[in-house]
């Protein structure tokens, strides 16, 4: 049996993570996409109650977050 792929997408570009959902489904992989367009959303979900306790992948185009 497969493991689910759990996949946190932080991108804020729509074509990006068209490709990258494109990528994902032609693997064949079972996976589940979350997609967050910025670094503060993106801790918001891991912060919260439905976030899975490990990510398989994590992709991040920011090289800088401003910290609050």
């Amino acid at each position: 049996m497969k493991k689910t792929l759990s996949i946190l997408l932080i991108e804020d570009d729509m074509i990006e993570v068209m490709k990258m959902q494109r990528i994902i489904t032609k693997s064949n992989l079972p996976h589940k996409i979350i997609e967050a367009k910025n670094g503060q959303e993106a801790l918001d979900y891991l912060r919260g109650d439905n976030s899975p306790t490990r990510y398989h992948f994590f992709r991040s185009q920011y090289a800088a977050y401003e910290w609050n």
